[in-house]
């Protein structure tokens, strides 16, 4: 990023020492920006435009408007056929031909790509229009579920998620952004661009700061929205009241959390606190509204549930319109979700398919001796109902299934306090009630948790196969 042409949002610390030090940490996002990108984006953002129509090379969306979802995929698939080595190969193996999709069980009849066989591919075959991966950019997943994959973009592509991102924000007021108000990040990564050419602005920190000078710091810049990790969000409670600053609404990602732990942070912040559900691979997936559900980013991708089982759930599987670098068509994310079957339009407005509930990796589970599961939302949900809130003593903790009937509780508490023994009790009833009445649960207090894979807190492990 050319630091002498962009505005720099960096250099609004106010002189706060804290503030300064911790924003200056590079963002993996700082090498694509250009200011070219950003005059582009304003200006796709302000006609209202399809950014997917105006940014997408030549073939891989149908041309002009109103056209059926199966258009839009039988595109996107004899692209990729034609102009990505892997997809000719897997394609053709199965008898696919040009022009083959045409309707929704032609196009289900398409293989199902994971993480695993992407990687089995060189990263050249994995590209479309002849791309070298050695000329394109690319940032990898955490690797936390196995082998890292790297995703391949372009500045197009940056340009789309950013402008997708600003709908999501857009949402959670019911109103439009304003061109002159902050969005504040807590987290190693950002939005791909820090500003539409100083309007839309970002602020980022690469860790929480000393709480004085956080402040401090959001009494004089008043952001809109905070963008934070939940396991941040805790650091942050003691502040309390966040809509003092301007701040009217919160969004978590990355990291596991209930809507128990949520809800009971909104209540702390006085500002609704709404999950997104999102990757590496795919980018913003759905995001959370103040009803509670979440409505699927449908601009962005073509969302399949497959393998429901009798509870609803089923793997989330997608097929990305903005990939046209490295095209991913009915790419299995490895997470379960249910839908939602209410009929019409949520109570927040917003129309289109939602969630009802998302299970995050379809490995986040507990097993019962009958081979039965037990998703990490119930197990956060146990856990949270009895010990979030200001006054837990509780400062981090994850769950562990070493075998069937063996469970680990570990767990760091406030320095100088203890986990009261009633609670202790508790959690071991809920346990007994919805994993085995045999169960053994071990309570094991640490210092610090051991990190995991990724960066991100993992509160609910299973050791065993």
């Amino acid at each position: 990023m050319d630091d002498a042409k962009i505005y720099n949002t960096k250099d609004n610390h106010f002189n706060i020492e804290d503030i300064y030090k911790r924003s200056r940490v590079g963002a993996p996002e700082d090498e694509l920006e250009t200011l070219e990108m950003q005059a582009l984006a304003l200006d796709i953002f302000k006609t209202g435009v399809s950014p997917c129509h105006r940014l997408s090379p030549t073939g891989w969306l149908p041309q002009g408007e109103h056209k059926t979802k199966i258009q839009v995929l039988s595109q996107l698939v004899d692209f990729a056929f034609a102009n990505v080595p892997m997809y000719s190969e897997i394609y053709r193996s199965v008898g696919y031909e040009l022009g083959s999709i045409r309707s929704e069980a032609d196009f289900k009849s398409l293989p199902v790509l994971t993480r695993s066989i992407l990687n089995r591919w060189n990263d050249d075959d994995r590209l479309s229009l002849g791309r070298k991966a050695i000329d394109t950019y690319f940032v990898g997943t955490s690797g936390s579920s196995g082998k890292s994959l790297k995703v391949f973009y372009d500045q197009n592509a940056a340009i789309v998620e950013t402008l997708e991102s600003f709908k999501q924000y857009a949402s959670y007021i019911n109103e439009s952004l304003s061109a002159d108000r902050w969005i504040y990040n807590i987290h190693m990564s950002r939005g791909w661009l820090s500003s539409l050419l100083g309007a839309y602005r970002t602020f980022t920190l690469n860790e929480v700061p000393p709480l004085d000078a956080l402040i401090e710091h959001f009494a004089k810049i008043r952001p809109v929205f905070l963008c934070a990790l939940p396991s941040h969000l805790w650091e942050l409670s003691p502040i309390g009241d966040l809509s003092r600053f301007g701040i009217r609404a919160i969004s978590t990602n990355s990291e596991q959390s209930s809507r128990v732990e949520r809800s009971k942070l909104s209540e702390i912040f006085g500002v609704p606190v709404l999950d997104e559900y999102s990757s590496v691979e795919l980018g913003v997936i759905a995001y959370e509204c103040s009803a509670g559900h979440y409505h699927v980013n449908e601009e962005g991708l073509h969302i399949e549930l497959l393998d429901v089982d009798d509870s609803g759930f089923g793997k989330v599987v997608a097929t990305d319109f903005r990939s046209w670098v490295m095209p991913l068509i009915r790419y299995d994310q490895g997470d379960l979700a249910s839908w939602d079957k209410s009929v019409g339009v949520c109570s927040c407005t917003k129309a289109g398919n939602r969630f009802s509930e998302i299970r995050g990796r379809a490995d986040d589970y507990f097993l019962r001796e009958d081979g039965s599961k037990v998703s990490s939302a119930t197990l956060l949900n146990i856990v949270d109902t009895l010990f979030t809130g200001p006054a837990s003593t509780l400062k981090e903790f994850r769950l562990v299934q070493e075998a069937p009937r063996e469970i680990r509780f570990e767990f760091v508490v406030v320095s100088g306090e203890e986990l009261a023994a009633s609670s202790k009790s508790q959690l071991v009833e809920s346990l007994l009630i919805n994993i085995e009445p045999t169960i053994k649960v071990e309570f094991i207090q640490r210092t610090k948790l051991s990190e995991t894979p990724s960066y991100k807190r993992k509160k609910v492990i299973r050791a065993f196969a």
